[in-house]
């Protein structure tokens, strides 16, 4: 069997970032995604949204590098939100104590209204 390949797709929807994940969030792919998330983040004021609607496994570090970019979001004056986790997803946030560190959205729709009240 092989491995599931981790993608992005960055969609620009208005004045929102929608970067799209898909796959799973290891080792190798965290690299991929620091560096995506970094760029984009650092800038002042952008509106992020990560649509995890395909994501289906996240790694330990792969959480702590979204608790990361969150609070580099708000030391920028950004909106950074996590639309769509799976229910597995969401109880490992909830294991490790991170709800309060991530702006966690139920659907799109949800982070999209969220962005716009920014």
């Amino acid at each position: 069997m092989s491995p599931t390949v981790f993608t992005t797709q960055v969609e620009e929807r208005g004045d929102v970032q929608i970067i799209h994940l898909k796959g799973m969030l290891g080792y190798d792919a965290y690299f991929q995604l620091k560096e995506l998330l970094d760029s984009l983040v650092i800038a002042d004021g952008p509106r992020l949204i990560l649509n995890c609607t395909r994501l289906d496994y996240v790694n330990s570090k792969g959480l702590m590098l979204l608790a990361r970019c969150q609070r580099m979001a708000e030391a920028n004056n950004s909106f950074f939100g996590i639309a769509s986790l799976n229910s597995r997803i969401i109880r490992a946030v909830e294991i490790l104590g991170m709800g309060k560190l991530v702006k966690l959205f139920p659907t799109m729709d949800d982070a999209l209204a969220a962005a716009a009240d920014v």
